[in-house]
C-alpha cells in the first residue's frame, strides 16, 4: 500500500490518503467522487454565444471546482459557478469541449461535449446614389459585417454595361462613368475563406451632355457613336449658297492638313454615323478627325450642345487622331447614285454593279459577305465580273436578310492587278425613299491563299444621278447646280448635304465632277437622250414646301390681225433660281412669233423652250444666283392673232414649278380655267356711223319757234339720233334761242 497522509483543505476538511488509494474523510468515511451532469451537445450560427452552468455534485459536500480540460478553444469556466462561456467566432466548425469538476479530496468528473457552428454569410453593403448623370461618376461604397471573425479579402463589381473592376481590400469605393443613359444593374461579389457572396443594386444613369462614346477608324474612313441621338436635319459635309448651312460639321484631315472627301450615312437611331471615303481607301498615314459643338452642327434633342471633352460641360468640339497602315489584297465596291425604279447598272451602259479585287495573286478561290439595306437596293442575282476566267463558276447566298454571302471558284488563278470579280444584279425599289443611302459594307473576306484583305466599303444614294437640286426630275436648275458646284460657287448640294457631289452627278465616270457633267444634264434636259443618264421611271416627282408666290398671265386686248405681246407675271421673286411652265393656247387663232425672256429673267443664263407641238409651250429657266427680291414677268408670249379670231382666246397655264417646286405656288396652276390663266381678248372694231348733218344756226335770225310741221319733226328725229328711222310724232314747245348776227357774218 502507499504511504499514508493527511492534507489540509480551506474548508477544514481533512482528506486521508490511505496507502489503499482509498480517501477517507475525517471520520475516518471513505471519500465519495463528484459527478457532473451530462451536457448535450449544442448547435448554433457563428456569432452566438454558448452559456450554461455546469452542475456538479459531491455526496459528501466537499466543495468543488470546476475547470477546462484540453483545448478550451478561447471558451472560458467559473471555477466555483460552473458558468461556461463560449462565443462562436467562426463557422463552419465542429469543436469538443471537456468539463471537469473537482472536490477538495481532488477527486474528478469530466463531461464531454461537441459545440457545431454555423457559418453566416456575411451581411454586404452597397452604398452609393440613386442616380446619376453619364458626364459623371458613380461612386460605389464596399462593406460587409460579419457575425464571426470572417473578413471579406476581395470585391468584383459586375456594373452592368460589360465592364467590370475588382477592389482587393475588405471595404473602399469604386468610381465608374456610364457611357449611355439608361437603367443598370450592379452585380457584386465578394469574398472571404468560406466562400463568395453576391449582392446588388439599381443605379439609373440619366442623359448629361451629348458626347462620343467611341470613335473607330475604318479602312475607309470613321465610325462614330454616341451617348444619345443628335439632331439629324442639321448636319452638313457640304453646303450652297441657297441652303447656307455654313462650314462642314465634321472634317477629316490628312497629315497634311487637307481635307478627306467623302460621304456620311447617319444610323437609324441616329446615335452613330459613318463616314465613307470617296474613291478608294484611305492612304496610309496620320489623320485628324473633328465634330463641331456648334447650334448648327452636334446637338441633342434638347438643344443640348456637343460636350466633346465629356467634362460634363457642353460646348466644346470632338477631335481624336489614328492612323492609317495596311497593305495587300483589297476588295472594292464604289459609289453610285441609283434611284426608284431604276436598275442599279454602273455604269448605266453595262448591267449591275461592280465588285472589283487587287493584289490577290495566286487566288483561285474567293468568298465574301456584302451587307446591304434591302430597303434601298434589291439584289435579285450574282454574276461573274468581266475579268473572271472562262469556266469560274459563282454562287449567292441569300438566307440571312439583308447579306449575300458570295463565294468564287475561280477556273484560274488570279494575278497581282485588279479584276472586276463579280456584278451585282440589283435594283432599286419604287419605295425606296428618295435622297436615302447606304453604306454597303464588305466583310468576312477569304482567299484560299489565306491573305488578309482590306475592305474598301461602297455607297449607295437613292436618287437620279445628275438630279443635283435632289426632286427625282432634269431641269435647267440641275445643270445649274452642278455648274456651281465645278466653280466652287458651292462646295456641294444643298439637298445632299452630307453626300459628296462626285457620287451625285459624275455622269461621264471619271471621279470628278467637272462641267462636263453639266453638259451631259442639259442635253438630257434639252431632249438630247444621254446613255450615261438611265430614264427616270414615270410618274416620280417630289414637291417641296416653302413660299408662295403667284404666278399668272396677263390677259390683253388685241384686234384680229394684230400681234400683241402676253406676260406671265411673277409677284415675287425673292429666292428665284430657276422656272418651268408649261401652256396651252388655241394655236388656230393664235400664231406663237416669240418667246422671249421678261423683265426679272433677262439674266437667265440657261433657257430651253420647246415649242414643237402647236399649241403648247415648255419653258425651263435658271440663273447661276438665287434672286433677292422683285417682280414682274417672267416671260413674254408674242402671238399674231388671226383675222378670224373672235371672242376670248385662253391661254391656259397648266403647270408651273419654281426652284423645282421647293418654291410652293399658291394657287398652283392647273390643266382647265384657273386664276393663273389669261387671254387674248378679241374686239371687233366699232360700227361705221353717218356722219350727222351740223347746223350752222349763226346766219339765221334772232328767235324762232320750231312746230309741229315736216321741218320740225326731221329736227327731232336728228336731235333723237333716229334719223334713219320713221319720225316719232312728239310735242316739240321748247325755243332755241341764238344770238343775233348780220347774215355773212363770221362766227
Amino acid at each position: 500500500m502507499g504511504q499514508a497522509g493527511w492534507a489540509y483543505t480551506t474548508d477544514s476538511f481533512f482528506d486521508v490518503f490511505m496507502s489503499s488509494g482509498l480517501v477517507a474523510d475525517a471520520d475516518f468515511g471513505v471519500n465519495a467522487k463528484p459527478t457532473l451532469d451530462a451536457i448535450a451537445d449544442l448547435a448554433l450560427d457563428e456569432g452566438g454565444m454558448v452559456g450554461f452552468n455546469a452542475m456538479g455534485h459531491d455526496d459528501a459536500g466537499d466543495g468543488l471546482v470546476y475547470s477546462l480540460v484540453g483545448d478550451a478553444h478561447g471558451a472560458t469556466i467559473d471555477a466555483s459557478s460552473g458558468q461556461f462561456a463560449w462565443a462562436a467566432l467562426d463557422g463552419d466548425a465542429s469543436l469538443g469541449f471537456t468539463l471537469r469538476v473537482t472536490d477538495s479530496a481532488g477527486s474528478t468528473a469530466d463531461r464531454a461535449f461537441t459545440v457545431t457552428v454555423n457559418n453566416v454569410d456575411p451581411t454586404l453593403a452597397l452604398a452609393g446614389p440613386a442616380s446619376v448623370t453619364d458626364d459623371q461618376d458613380f461612386i460605389l461604397g464596399l462593406s460587409a459585417s460579419d457575425p464571426g471573425m470572417d473578413a471579406i479579402t476581395g470585391w468584383t463589381v459586375n456594373w452592368g454595361d460589360g465592364s467590370s473592376s475588382l477592389l482587393g481590400s475588405a471595404s473602399g469605393d469604386l468610381a465608374h462613368r456610364y457611357a449611355l443613359p439608361g437603367d443598370y444593374t450592379v452585380d457584386v461579389t465578394a469574398s472571404d475563406e468560406d466562400g463568395s457572396y453576391a449582392a446588388s443594386r439599381a443605379v439609373n444613369v440619366q442623359a448629361g451632355t451629348l458626347k462620343v462614346t467611341d470613335a473607330q477608324a475604318t479602312a475607309t474612313g470613321f465610325k462614330v457613336n454616341f451617348n444619345r441621338a443628335y439632331v439629324p436635319e442639321l448636319l452638313n459635309l457640304y453646303d450652297s449658297a441657297v441652303y447656307n448651312r455654313g462650314a462642314a460639321d465634321l472634317r477629316l484631315k490628312d497629315a497634311a492638313g487637307r481635307t478627306v472627301a467623302g460621304s456620311v450615312v447617319m444610323d437609324a437611331d441616329h446615335m452613330g454615323l459613318t463616314f465613307v471615303k470617296t474613291n478608294g481607301l484611305l492612304a496610309n498615314g496620320a489623320y485628324s478627325l473633328t465634330l463641331d459643338s456648334r447650334a448648327n452642327a452636334f446637338v441633342d434633342n434638347l438643344g443640348g450642345l456637343l460636350d466633346g471633352n465629356r467634362d460634363g460641360v457642353a460646348g466644346d468640339s470632338y477631335s481624336t487622331t489614328f492612323a492609317i497602315s495596311g497593305s495587300g489584297a483589297v476588295m472594292s465596291l464604289g459609289e453610285f447614285s441609283r434611284g426608284p425604279g431604276q436598275a442599279a447598272d454602273v455604269p448605266a451602259t453595262s448591267a449591275g454593279v461592280p465588285i472589283l479585287i487587287a493584289g490577290a495573286a495566286g487566288a483561285s478561290q474567293v468568298a465574301f459577305t456584302l451587307a446591304y439595306d434591302a430597303s434601298l437596293l434589291n439584289i435579285t442575282g450574282v454574276t461573274g465580273g468581266a475579268g473572271v476566267p472562262a469556266g469560274s463558276t459563282v454562287s449567292a447566298d441569300f438566307g440571312t436578310a439583308g447579306q449575300v454571302r458570295i463565294t468564287v471558284q475561280l477556273s484560274a488563278v488570279l494575278g497581282a492587278g485588279s479584276t472586276e470579280l463579280v456584278r451585282l444584279i440589283a435594283n432599286v425599289p419604287s419605295t425606296a425613299p428618295y435622297g436615302a443611302k447606304q453604306v454597303l459594307d464588305l466583310k468576312d473576306i477569304l482567299l484560299d491563299t489565306g491573305a488578309a484583305v482590306r475592305d474598301d466599303d461602297g455607297l449607295h444614294l437613292a436618287a437620279y444621278v445628275g438630279d443635283a437640286s435632289g426632286n427625282a426630275k432634269y431641269s435647267t436648275l440641275d445643270v445649274q447646280r452642278i455648274q456651281r458646284a465645278v466653280v466652287r460657287l458651292d462646295s456641294g448640294f444643298g439637298a445632299y448635304p452630307l453626300v459628296d457631289p462626285t457620287v451625285v452627278a459624275d455622269i461621264n465616270g471619271n471621279s470628278a465632277l467637272t462641267s462636263l457633267d453639266a453638259q451631259r444634264v442639259l442635253s438630257e434636259v434639252m431632249g438630247v437622250d444621254r446613255p450615261e443618264i438611265p430614264a427616270i421611271p414615270k410618274g416620280m416627282t417630289l414637291t417641296f414646301s416653302g413660299p408662295d408666290p403667284f404666278v399668272s398671265v396677263s390677259s390683253v386686248d388685241a384686234k384680229p390681225g394684230e400681234t400683241v405681246v402676253v406676260p406671265v407675271n411673277l409677284d415675287t421673286a425673292a429666292g428665284l433660281e430657276s422656272v418651268e411652265l408649261t401652256l396651252v393656247y388655241p394655236a388656230d387663232n393664235l400664231e406663237l412669233v416669240e418667246v422671249r425672256l421678261g423683265g426679272l429673267t433677262q439674266d437667265f443664263q440657261y433657257f430651253v423652250k420647246d415649242v414643237s407641238v402647236p399649241g403648247r409651250i415648255g419653258i425651263d429657266m435658271s440663273r447661276m444666283e438665287a434672286m433677292a427680291g422683285g417682280s414682274g414677268s417672267l416671260l413674254e408670249l408674242v402671238f399674231k392673232v388671226s383675222a378670224n379670231a373672235r371672242g376670248d382666246l385662253a391661254i391656259d397655264l397648266q403647270s408651273t414649278a419654281l426652284n423645282e417646286t421647293w418654291l410652293t405656288l399658291n394657287p398652283a396652276p392647273q390643266p382647265g380655267s384657273d386664276p393663273t390663266d389669261g387671254a387674248v381678248k378679241v374686239k371687233l372694231p366699232p360700227p361705221v356711223v353717218a356722219k350727222k348733218p351740223a347746223i350752222n344756226p349763226a346766219g339765221w335770225g334772232s328767235d324762232f319757234m320750231l312746230g309741229q310741221n315736216t321741218q320740225s319733226a326731221w329736227v327731232n328725229q336728228w336731235l333723237s339720233g333716229n334719223q334713219d328711222k320713221p319720225a316719232a310724232r312728239k310735242l316739240n314747245n321748247w325755243k332755241l334761242s341764238l344770238p343775233a348776227v348780220k347774215i355773212g357774218a363770221k362766227m
